[in-house]
């Protein structure tokens, strides 16, 4: 990859496909947030676009 550039998301885009992740998977955020071991809290702060998740976060997915 060397010379590639990776366009960076904005925390509102990234947000958005969590939201659509979660909605997709017709999960609540309290649902969502155990699949994924993290707060309530922190994913609305996702998926408002107030900050991203943490990297290990973006690249795992939950099981079904």
């Amino acid at each position: 990859m060397k010379g590639e550039f990776i366009e960076m998301k904005s925390a509102k885009e990234v947000g958005q496909t969590i939201k659509l992740i979660r909605i997709g998977k017709k999960l609540s955020q309290k649902d969502f947030s155990k699949k994924i071991e993290t707060t309530v809290s922190a994913l609305s702060n996702w998926e408002n676009g107030r900050n991203y998740p943490k990297d290990c976060l973006l690249y795992t997915s939950p099981s079904p």
